[in-house]
């Protein structure tokens, strides 16, 4: 009995860091940039947006960007005219007017964890849109605050090329690395691999 648990046991410990890079390589390919999870954002706001919009009518959509998030001005546009909105750029003969307003968008890393001890250091990223939007229509005026927020985990060692060099909202402070995990990590492996090396030879010998 003991024999075959200590075999179990030496396939176990060597497979270990086998499973733990291909998990790590599956994490890191689905990751969205943080650019990519604002578009996102964008959409499913205008989304929302539009249900509220009478698809018959015309309007003059008009953005207010600032001078920070004006790289959203082509999604936002694109973004309406595939939910079917019809708009000119000009006031003649428009009497619906649509305002866009971006108040913020940001990005935050959470605390820095390990999933696992042979895993890599990850973070809770957490993605963020504020606004508001108004509709003028026939000398009646509505508006309406919108928000919208993607949570998910992300690689620590993949967090540069998640950035956006050129905007600094794509950014954001790391928390520091856990202080026993990086104690821990060299005790951990120098331990299990004299446990692997004491059970390669005590089966062998048997």
């Amino acid at each position: 009995m003991l024999k075959v648990f200590l075999e179990y046991l030496k396939y176990i410990l060597f497979a270990l860091p086998v499973v733990s890079i291909l998990l790590t390589d599956s994490i890191n390919a689905q990751t969205k940039t943080n650019f990519d999870i604002f578009y996102s954002l964008i959409d499913s706001s205008v989304n929302e947006i539009s249900k509220e919009l009478n698809k018959d009518a015309v309007y003059q959509v008009q953005m207010q960007l600032g001078t920070v998030y004006g790289v959203f001005g082509n999604e936002i546009k694109s973004a309406f005219a595939s939910n079917g909105l019809k708009f000119k750029s000009d006031s003649d003969s428009i009497f619906n007017i649509l305002t866009f307003v971006l108040e913020e968008a940001s990005v935050e890393y959470g605390d820095i964890f390990r999933d696992g001890i042979f895993s890599n250091f990850l973070t809770e990223r957490t993605v963020n849109i504020q606004g508001n939007y108004s509709i003028e229509s026939k000398g009646e005026f509505y508006k309406k605050d919108f928000s919208a927020e993607a949570i998910d985990t992300v690689d620590v060692d993949q967090i540069e090329e998640l950035e956006n060099l050129s905007y600094p909202f794509t950014h954001s402070d790391l928390g520091p690395e856990p202080f026993f995990s990086g104690l821990l990590e060299p005790i951990v492996a120098i331990g299990t691999a004299a446990v692997a090396i004491i059970l390669f030879f005590t089966v062998r010998s048997k």
